[in-house]
C-alpha cells in the first residue's frame, strides 16, 4: 500500500527576480566603480610617462656629458666659432660641436641635435651626441672659460621646449620634462715641455 502524499509545513515561494530599483542601485554603482578605476589608471600612466620621460632625459644628459668631455679631453685646444666648438687634436685635424635645428624653431626639441665631427674638412662623418636640445635662454651654448683659455664651458637644455606649457606639444606627460645642462671641460694633450 502507497502512503498518502503529506504536505510539507514549508511552502516554497515562487522565486522571484530582482527588482528595477535593485537593478538600477547596482547598474549605478559598478558604473561609478568603473569609472573610479579608469580616472585612477589614466592619472597613474599619465604620470609614469612623465617620469619616464624626465629619466630619459636626465640620462641623456649626463650621456651627452661625458661624450663632449671625452672629444674634448682628447684634443689639445679648443676655441669658439661662429657656430660651434672646435677642437684641435694632436695630429693637428680639428673637430667641431654643432647645435643644428632643422626647423629654425628651437622650441620644437624634437629635432634639435648637437652633433660632433671629428673631421671638419668631411662633413660626410658626424656623430649625433643628443637629441631634444636648445638653448637656455641667451645664455652662449658653447664658450671658453676667460680665465682659463684652455677650457670649454657648454650649457644647454635637454628636454620639453622651454616655452610651451602644455604637455601635449610633445606628449611627454604633465608637466614640463627636462634638465639644464652646464658644464665644462679642458683639453689633456696640452703638451707642454718644460726643461
Amino acid at each position: 500500500m502507497v502512503a498518502p502524499l503529506r504536505k510539507s509545513r514549508f511552502r516554497r515561494r515562487p522565486s522571484r527576480g530582482f527588482t528595477l530599483v535593485e537593478v538600477l542601485l547596482a547598474a549605478a554603482l559598478s558604473t561609478f566603480i568603473v569609472a573610479a578605476a579608469f580616472a585612477v589608471f589614466f592619472t597613474a600612466a599619465r604620470l609614469t610617462r612623465a617620469g619616464s620621460y624626465q629619466v630619459r632625459f636626465t640620462a641623456m644628459a649626463r650621456k651627452s656629458i661625458q661624450r663632449i668631455s671625452r672629444h674634448i679631453e682628447r684634443g689639445k685646444a679648443v676655441g669658439v666659432s661662429s657656430n660651434g666648438l672646435d677642437i684641435i687634436f694632436i695630429n693637428l685635424t680639428s673637430g667641431r660641436f654643432v647645435y643644428r635645428d632643422e626647423d629654425n624653431n628651437p622650441a620644437t626639441v624634437a629635432d634639435n641635435k648637437l652633433i660632433f665631427y671629428p673631421n671638419i674638412t668631411q662633413t660626410n662623418i658626424s656623430e649625433t651626441i643628443c637629441t631634444h636640445v636648445s638653448p637656455i635662454g641667451v645664455e652662449p651654448m658653447f664658450a671658453v672659460i676667460a680665465a682659463s683659455p684652455n677650457a670649454a664651458r657648454l650649457s644647454f637644455h635637454v628636454g620639453d621646449g622651454t616655452n610651451k606649457v602644455d604637455a601635449a606639444f610633445s606628449g611627454t606627460g604633465q608637466g614640463y620634462q627636462g634638465v639644464e645642462v652646464r658644464f665644462s671641460a679642458t683639453p689633456r694633450n696640452l703638451q707642454r715641455w718644460y726643461d
